[in-house]
């Protein structure tokens, strides 16, 4: 896998972020937990 596109957002210093998300779709309500998940994610990086 080539992934040589990203180089320049491990190598530069600012402000940047990550994030991990589980977003399977095994569970019936699955949309919902996705959109739940989202919203506890961009909530966690407001304070």
């Amino acid at each position: 896998m080539k992934l040589d596109f990203l180089r320049p957002l491990y190598e530069d210093f600012g402000d940047h972020v990550s994030v991990y998300l589980d977003v399977s779709r095994a569970a019936e309500d699955a949309a919902h937990a996705i959109e739940l998940r989202w919203r506890s994610a961009r909530g966690a990086g407001a304070s």
